[in-house]
């Protein structure tokens, strides 16, 4: 199960490591909510993925585990996108 810790070390390096910047604060705020949004719509968007796959099947038990491993992975990514953007946009030296 290394996609619980992967995922929990993404929120607190995302959390953690912002950039220091003299410019606007408020457009910063709006990456991050813009960031957290993006992660739970594709997290919502996985999971229909599957409940619509694989629901209906002879594995339908199985789509909620699925849906949670794939989400998981997704929110770490997406994440780590996002660390690297924020930190291409929001330096000091731009």
């Amino acid at each position: 199960m290394i996609l619980a810790p992967l995922l929990l070390a993404c929120v607190v390096l995302y959390i953690r490591f912002q950039p220091n910047t003299t410019g606007n604060k408020n457009t910063q705020n709006r990456f991050n909510l813009f960031v957290a949004a993006l992660a739970i719509l594709a997290s919502i968007a996985v999971s229909i993925y599957f409940w619509q796959t694989t629901g209906q099947s002879v594995d339908r038990a199985w789509w909620p585990v699925l849906a949670l491993f794939a989400s998981m992975f997704l929110i770490s990514f997406i994440l780590v996108i996002g660390i690297l953007i924020r930190f291409a946009m929001f330096r000091k030296d731009n």
